[in-house]
């Protein structure tokens, strides 16, 4: 390096959306982890994981920075003074509606020395989007219902829900949700289409931002891994809806004879789905038509 050259430490913070493809992405960036360090580009793993959500970002909403910084850390540790650190992590969706919680992984970052500081986010179709998480939410203790949601939804232009160990917040009007973003946090916002970042290889577009996809495609070509996070059957996700609600010791006495009390339920549900399903795709449609 010659004298007065200084080179910025990078952080490419791949912040959701929930239902992109991440979970699979992530288990490619772990499989992965030692070849992408040989090309400078440090992927944390934290409790077993490439997916920062549990380790660090859960930990950061109750005011726990600790994980955070000790990663930031092991990055400097490990990295070139131009190196990049691809921190994964959808729950870092909540920061498109909490600002103050994106300006605060940006300003950590920054006072370790991570000069440069990217985002990028992974959008679907809203509606799709919509049905996906609403299945996922089924496996976290949720009761919900399906038309209730979407209205919701149509209205706020997001989603906010809690489970013990985290409150998440889905933002669906993205238009309105990056421009806040962009003015409170930072600029530097890449947006992404769900079916590109799909494309093989899967997150293409993260490496993108580092100058380095050609190196990326080559480290993870011919390697595969398998589909993370499938979408449970309708049948399902309504029976888990069912069960939370009334409480998994107690669902015994719903399912006894050929005709249960349960399954009844589980078909008015899945009826009440059907029937509202077109009606609400096109005011999704309508409503956040970009």
């Amino acid at each position: 390096m010659s004298a007065g050259v200084w080179f910025a430490m990078n952080i490419i913070f791949h912040a959701g959306h929930h239902k992109t493809g991440t979970t699979t992405f992530q288990s490619m960036l772990q499989l992965h982890q030692a070849k992408l360090l040989d090309l400078d580009i440090f992927v944390p793993v934290v409790g077993g994981t490439a997916n920062m959500g549990e380790g660090i970002v859960y930990r950061a909403q109750r005011g726990d920075w600790s994980t955070y910084e000790a990663v930031l850390k092991q990055a400097k540790s490990k990295l070139p003074r131009n190196g990049t650190v691809v921190f994964s992590a959808e729950d870092l969706e909540n920061c498109l509606f909490d600002l103050n919680f994106g300006r605060q992984f940006n300003s950590i970052a920054k006072s370790h020395g991570f000069d440069s500081a990217k985002w990028i986010f992974v959008q679907r179709n809203q509606f799709d989007y919509f049905e996906s998480i609403y299945g996922e939410l089924s496996k976290h203790d949720q009761v919900l219902r399906y038309d209730r949601v979407a209205n919701l939804i149509l209205k706020d232009g997001f989603y906010a829900c809690a489970a013990s160990k985290f409150r998440w917040f889905f933002v669906f009007d993205y238009v309105r949700a990056i421009e806040g973003f962009k003015k409170a946090v930072t600029g530097n916002v890449v947006v992404v289409p769900f079916h590109n970042f799909l494309e093989e290889p899967i997150g293409l577009p993260v490496f993108e931002l580092c100058g380095k996809a050609a190196e990326y495609a080559g480290v993870v070509q011919g390697s595969s891994v398998s589909k993370q996070n499938a979408r449970l059957p309708p049948e399902e996700v309504e029976r888990k809806y069912l069960e939370n609600f009334f409480g998994r010791s107690f669902t015994g006495s719903l399912n006894s004879g050929n005709n249960t009390l349960l399954d009844v339920m589980v078909r008015q549900r899945l009826e009440i789905v059907a029937s509202s399903r077109p009606k609400l795709r096109e005011l999704f449609e309508r409503r956040f038509r970009q």
